[in-house]
């Protein structure tokens, strides 16, 4: 779930990330030397212009990079209070001010072929979805058309 609606509702972020601070400081910021960074994003839901439930497909696996790359669209995560988002989406918010990063779907490669793939139970953020009164189970998978 982000704070508000990013330009366009898909595409891809190709964005270098680099590794800046130290301990708990620490933060990726995009710098052109620094690591590539590739990430498919699409917008699945709105809530008005106020909150965007976006779905998002890590190519590369940098730290902290999904946060990073909805920063540099200028629609941070919900609650993520390291990179800009911990506001809520109203003052009248009755979403909890915690990071809004969940995975509806996880499908990792097997070594020897084939795929595994696995959908938590929609637990938290299907709640966090009822509140905004967004559809907590579409019919697709967002982004299975993606290229890895």
């Amino acid at each position: 779930m982000t704070v508000g609606h990013p330009k366009h509702s898909e595409g891809r972020i190709d964005l270098a990330l680099s590794k800046q601070g130290s301990g708990h400081g620490e933060k990726v910021q995009p710098d052109e030397e620094g690591r590539r960074a590739v990430t498919y994003y699409r917008v699945v839901e709105q809530a008005g212009r106020r909150a965007t439930w976006l779905a998002l497909m890590p190519i590369t696996g940098r730290t902290h990079q999904l946060r990073a790359h909805c920063v540099a669209m200028g629609t941070p995560i919900l609650g993520d209070g390291k990179y800009g988002g911990a506001r809520p989406i109203s003052p009248a918010s009755t979403c909890p001010r915690q990071l809004h990063l969940h995975a509806r779907s996880i499908r990792l490669p097997r070594p020897g072929g084939g795929t595994i793939q696995a959908r938590p139970a929609a637990g938290t953020y299907g709640g966090h979805l009822a509140l905004l009164r967004l559809d907590t189970d579409p019919a697709e998978e967002p982004l299975a058309d993606a290229e890895p």
